[in-house]
């Protein structure tokens, strides 16, 4: 499916925001093609005819001032609900990702860099909630306008709007040439980015390694790399987008002189009244914001499809562990732990653990010994199934842990990490992050088994 559709599905999720946003797209485009409309009315009736009616310009005003109006409050509504939505699709995407990251096992956070996936919820689904104000609701409203222009440029004088044409045929063929190169240069600075933060984050978190072993100058060397690739990127994108725009309107206003040259040989000739040329020359004139607005949509779609192609890759993920269905409760547990044959591999070319056997009963303590890489951490983290066996099966109680329910099996075991980590709070907080409501007497007992009250 396309990145397009299943971007613009995320707003099918608020109907009602989404219906009154597109209500006020098509006034705010109807309400701008009306003006020129109004103005050539003016002319050919309230100025320019023999016995022409003076009145009909206040008319004619007021009816101007009443379609700006009525345009001025179409853009607000434009504008305010396009934020709004942008902001909730924002609001979900991180929400998904973040609850995604919750549940993908062991083996894809092994495989994927912290700051990686941070960049992807962050710049990543900003570049989307931009999508939704600027490639969704904003090129749709020029198209629309865009598209009036031309009817209505046709209907009062399509000899006229035949020369036009392909000067915006060329504007046409031109943004979808730098859009296709704007994608890809925009996919590479996404890819910086991350790679940039991943670097940032590894620096920060290992800071104490660093200044231990006098490596500043390579971690330095390693982020300018990253930060000068992706000065590169950058400035290819700037470089695209600063002759896109020009180039874009130096096209429309040679299509302007060429208007006025031609609408003035045709008044001449009286086939052209003076109002049909003003309102045509005003329609060029308002196409000109969606001719220079159209860089900065084609930026903003380019960059959304990189960015929701790095999220939806998140999203689609598949966890190498999951429940089966019908998986039970694992209740009464006496503890009775069996390891029948096991083997084990974080990849097909290397095998971690080879038909290992172990038999814990309630209450026994087994201690497991060897060197480092030996396997010891990697047989822990199989029994709460962070990873699943590639051979035999593991027991608890007499049943396979992969046919029972991830929360009730880690619900039954406590486990301590080789890693020490704190999350922000308090020390009571961190005491009873596996048991929220544990009483006063149950963490102070805690943190003196720890030696920590």
């Amino acid at each position: 499916m396309s990145i397009y559709l299943r971007l613009y599905k995320l707003l099918l999720k608020y109907p009602k925001g989404l219906f009154l946003a597109w209500l006020c797209v098509f006034g705010a485009a109807g309400f701008q093609l009306l003006s020129p409309q109004l103005i050539q009315w003016a002319i050919d009736n309230g100025i320019t005819k023999a016995q022409s009616q003076r009145y009909l310009l206040i008319v004619a005003a007021a009816g101007i001032f009443a379609a700006a109006a009525g345009r001025s409050i179409a853009q607000y509504g434009r504008q305010y609900l396009g934020q709004v939505l942008g902001q909730k699709v924002a609001y979900d995407l991180r929400n998904s990702i973040y609850n995604r990251l919750q549940h993908l096992s062991f083996a894809y956070h092994d495989s994927h860099q912290t700051g990686q996936l941070m960049s992807r919820a962050t710049q990543d689904v900003e570049a989307v909630q931009q999508f939704v104000q600027m490639g969704v609701l904003m090129a749709v409203y020029f198209a629309i306008f865009i598209i009036g222009a031309l009817i209505l440029m046709f209907i009062s004088n399509w000899r006229l709007a035949l020369i036009t044409v392909p000067f915006l045929l060329i504007i046409a063929a031109s943004s979808g040439f730098f859009s296709g190169k704007l994608r890809t240069t925009w996919y590479r600075v996404q890819n910086g980015l991350a790679r940039l933060t991943t670097v940032l984050q590894e620096n920060l978190s290992g800071a104490r390694v660093v200044k231990s072993f006098g490596r500043e100058d390579l971690e330095n060397e390693k982020f300018n790399k990253e930060a000068e690739a992706l000065f590169k990127d950058s400035y290819e994108s700037t470089k695209l987008q600063s002759i896109s725009v020009p180039f874009m309107t130096a096209i429309w206003m040679l299509g302007m002189a060429v208007t006025i040259w031609y609408g003035g040989h045709e008044i001449a000739a009286g086939t052209m009244a003076v109002g049909e040329l003003a309102a045509f020359a005003l329609y060029l004139t308002l196409l000109q914001q969606p001719l220079r607005m159209l860089g900065n949509v084609i930026n903003v779609t380019a960059r959304a499809y990189s960015a929701g192609q790095r999220v939806f890759e998140i999203l689609d993920a598949e966890s190498a562990v999951t429940e089966k269905p019908g998986a039970v409760e694992l209740v009464g547990v006496t503890g009775h732990v069996i390891f029948e044959n096991v083997s084990f591999g974080y990849n097909r070319l290397s095998p971690v653990l080879s038909g290992v056997n172990i038999d814990a009963k309630p209450g026994q303590v087994v201690a497991l010994l060897g060197p480092t890489g030996s396997g010891k951490t990697t047989v822990v983290n199989l029994l709460p199934r962070f990873y699943d066996v590639s051979e035999g099966r593991i027991t608890i109680d007499g049943q396979d842990i992969r046919n029972v329910t991830l929360a009730s099996l880690r619900r039954c075991m406590t486990i301590v990490q080789q890693e020490v980590f704190l999350f922000t709070g308090t020390i009571r907080d961190n005491i009873s992050y596996g048991i929220p409501d544990a009483t006063q007497e149950q963490i102070e007992r805690a943190a003196k088994a720890a030696r920590i009250h």
